[in-house]
């Protein structure tokens, strides 16, 4: 629960006291390996092991299946599990029954379904008065209580709602910190989650909070991920709204693997005011050299994400690289585990079309990279994130003058005037009703140059 997964397995070594199956399922599986984590409950001997155990490696089984993406089995091994011991359900087996078959759902795009099943389980903790469980290895009610908000976050997300992502993870994690014992490893997973949302929204509140768990928490090697996923998104937060006290210095970088090491050059790259525009084009080239240097197919996370806003990024300078960064998305994509939203949500499918439009644009097809831009930007108004609608609104103004368009930028401006986006997003706005070529780049280029001049 601490995150000393390796330690854990240690303990557990042929240990075959009540629930130390499960907790060495557990254990593989919150290291990422889930064939491991598999072959444990496969080479469990039920009839050595509590009904309560076995019942919990036999949804840990659905799960496990679904986090490897063979729905077909996931569903039919829950199914047969329901038919099969429904009678030796007791009510935090029953939390977990629904968990996994809203999990299930969510994989398979069955967003409502999924819904419908986790307001069960808030439905059945709303008033949490004792402690139900049976064993020790189980989880309390707290603690399913938060995966379930959890997972309403990460649903809220694939539909661009920040903010209401926000409370879910913060109802998640309030859940899980009265949860005895506590699972520091699942709350560190919510800040994770949670984090994502100061990246993208105007979210003061969950930076505070987030900044405080950063510093008080003990984060052990086997929290590694969930940490990254913090200080980038804080680093994002600063560098957009202009809040916090998290920001990295000059040339610092903090990720562990190249593929995330393009994702802080793509973050730097986006949203930082650069100094000049020799010191951007060559962390550009660098962010470049990355589409050769990385295995894109063996990714695990969701890393790649970032080829689109890098394809951006490249277009004004190097079409046929920001192409190429297209495609080896497009071929990861087709490979990709339904766990992970990526390409499929709102944002992500805009992000696309703006890369699109930003190619077409650096090639002369104003035409097509006008209906590009305004896909993006139909696709984004609805949404919170309102950088993301200053960008667009303004690399498609210089293909049609609309007036209008310039009022997304302006908004930002006033409401955030001391980052490091709204410097160069300032000098945009100068550039782009100064200059009448349809094949500029206020944003991604011309503003960086105008800081030099």
């Amino acid at each position: 629960m601490s995150g000393r997964h390796e330690t854990a397995l240690a303990l557990l070594h042929n240990d075959r006291s009540p629930g130390s199956s499960f907790f060495r399922t557990r254990a593989f599986f919150r290291m990422g390996f889930f064939e491991r984590a598999l072959l444990e409950i496969d080479e469990t001997d039920f009839a050595l092991v509590e009904d309560e155990e076995a019942l919990l490696l036999s949804l840990s089984r659905s799960f496990l299946l679904t986090r490897l993406g063979r729905l077909d089995e996931a569903s039919e091994s829950l199914s047969q599990l329901r038919k099969n011991n429904h009678s030796k359900f007791d009510d935090t087996t029953e939390l977990e029954y629904l968990y996994c078959a809203a999990y299930i759902a969510y994989c398979r795009g069955e967003h409502d379904l999924a819904r419908v099943e986790l307001s069960k389980i808030l439905g059945k903790t709303e008033l949490i008065s004792a402690d139900r469980r049976r064993y020790a290895f189980q989880q309390d009610a707290f603690a399913i209580r938060s995966k379930a908000a959890t997972l309403l976050g990460v649903l809220a997300a694939t539909l661009d709602k920040f903010k209401e992502m926000e409370r879910w993870h913060c109802e998640a994690l309030l859940s899980a910190e009265k949860s005895r014992p506590r699972d520091i490893f699942l709350e560190s997973v919510i800040l994770g989650n949670l984090s994502c949302a100061v990246g993208e929204v105007y979210c003061p509140t969950a930076v505070t909070l987030l900044q405080d768990r950063l510093e008080s928490i003990d984060w052990t090697a086997g929290m590694a991920e969930q940490r990254l996923y913090l200080e980038r998104h804080l680093i994002r937060a600063k560098r957009l709204f202009g809040i916090g006290r998290i920001c990295l210095s000059p040339g610092s970088v903090a990720s562990p693997s190249l593929a995330w090491r393009l994702a802080e050059s793509v973050d730097r790259l986006f949203l930082d005011d650069w100094p000049s525009l020799d010191s951007y084009t060559e962390e550009l080239m660098f962010a470049k050299s990355f589409l050769d240097r990385v295995d894109w197919m063996s990714t695990i996370g969701e890393e790649d994400t970032n080829l689109d806003e890098l394809a951006a990024l490249l277009a004004p300078f190097d079409a046929e690289a920001a192409v190429k960064a297209q495609s080896q998305l497009e071929t990861k994509l087709d490979v990709s585990l339904p766990h992970y939203p990526t390409g499929r949500t709102i944002r992500d499918r805009a992000s696309k079309s703006f890369a699109l439009a930003c190619i077409a644009k650096a090639r002369g097809d104003f035409a097509l990279a006008e209906r590009q831009f305004s896909w993006a930007l139909d696709a984004l108004l609805p949404s919170e994130i309102s950088w993301r609608v200053a960008v667009v609104s303004i690399e498609l103004y210089t293909l049609n003058r609309e007036r209008s368009l310039l009022e997304a930028p302006r908004a930002f401006l006033s409401a955030h005037r001391a980052s490091a986006f709204s410097g160069r997003m300032g000098r945009a706005l100068i550039v782009a009703e100064s200059s009448e070529e349809p094949g500029a780049f206020p944003y991604l280029c011309e503003a960086i140059a105008a800081r030099t001049k």
